[in-house]
């Protein structure tokens, strides 16, 4: 396993500097000029800010040739060394750390709920096959997973946010959050990533439900279940302690294709909810033209899917004994 995992490794560095070479063009290639945007547009056509504009080109090393300046970036990255932002100076990589840890706890809350969710619904509706609650889990699934994650959002900000005011839907927390005492502040968070968790968990949770039904219901026309059943075991010890365990490993491969979704899909609601996270800051950085923070933050992204990935496969081969890399 770990010669698979060594080699692993070793192809996901051309994996990722193919990713970053991609963006890194698209990136400079694109309309836009940071230089502009930060001298100002509206002195765009006096001397002056011309030559402020030159100057932050000539400061920010975007006067020179493409390839260059790609193979200048990635040296500094080995250093994990991303630079400085162009719009506030800070350390991109100071920011990337902040905003990803906030990314991060929403979106593994989102899967742990999600899963809570999903796998006990979805073992029901295995169980109930063709019934009423199975009909009526499948609908509701296939319902939730057909409105988008914005849509969603702006419900739940009129109605529970405007009009009903149940709960706080703009920001990390409230504006005299730093003067609560700890459990109170933690409290705060929560209450306030609860609408923005919401659209995050409920597509997910809709989706896992019914993988989950059709991997137990599988597994429950297999030829040990009906042993279990001549045996004289009760239906809730077939349905979990037989079938469960064996439908669930399928499961962390769609676990680990989810959590880069989970962590891209962040974005339009971050907006949202000015929520300050990674999807905020990658934003922000599109509009500012801040290259070192859009790169930055493809690069990181890149690297945990593919460790992400990687991480997946070994937890299945843990997991099932019969799975053997070689």
């Amino acid at each position: 396993m770990w010669r698979y995992a060594l080699r692993r490794l070793f192809w996901g560095v051309p994996t990722f500097l193919f990713i970053t070479l991609v963006t890194f063009f698209i990136v400079h290639l694109g309309p836009g000029d940071p230089a502009f945007v930060s001298a100002g547009a509206s002195t765009g056509s006096t001397e002056l800010a011309a030559e402020a504009r030159a100057r932050l080109r000539s400061q920010w090393g975007l006067d020179g040739p493409l390839v260059e300046r790609y193979v200048r970036w990635v040296g500094r990255c080995v250093r994990l060394d991303f630079g400085r932002s162009f719009h506030d100076g800070q350390s991109v990589r100071a920011k990337l750390g902040e905003r990803f840890a906030r990314t991060a706890l929403l979106a593994l809350a989102a899967l742990v709920v999600a899963l809570l969710i999903a796998i006990p619904v979805g073992a029901q509706a295995a169980a109930h096959a063709g019934g009423w609650f199975d009909r009526g889990v499948g609908l509701l699934c296939f319902g939730l997973f057909a409105i988008p994650r914005y849509v969603m959002g702006m419900l739940l900000i009129v109605v529970v946010g405007v009009q009903l005011r149940w709960l706080p839907f703009m920001g990390m927390g409230s504006p005299d959050a730093g003067e609560m005492p700890g459990i109170e502040r933690w409290v705060d968070v929560a209450r306030h990533s609860l609408l923005i968790g919401a659209c995050l968990c409920y597509p997910l949770a809709a989706y896992l439900s019914r993988f989950v039904r059709d991997n137990v219901a599988a597994v429950l026309s297999e030829d040990y279940i009906r042993t279990a059943r001549a045996k004289g075991a009760s239906r809730m010890r077939v349905l979990y302690v037989h079938a469960l365990p064996n439908a669930l490993l399928p499961l962390l491969t769609v676990i680990g294709l989810a959590l880069p979704g989970l962590l891209s899909g962040a974005v339009i609601l971050e907006v949202m909810f000015s929520w300050p996270g990674m999807g905020r800051l990658m934003f922000d950085a599109v509009m500012q033209r801040d290259y070192p923070v859009i790169l930055g933050a493809s690069a990181l992204a890149a690297v945990v899917v593919l460790l992400g990935t990687l991480a997946v496969d070994l937890l299945y081969a843990a997991a099932d004994p019969r799975v053997r890399y070689t």
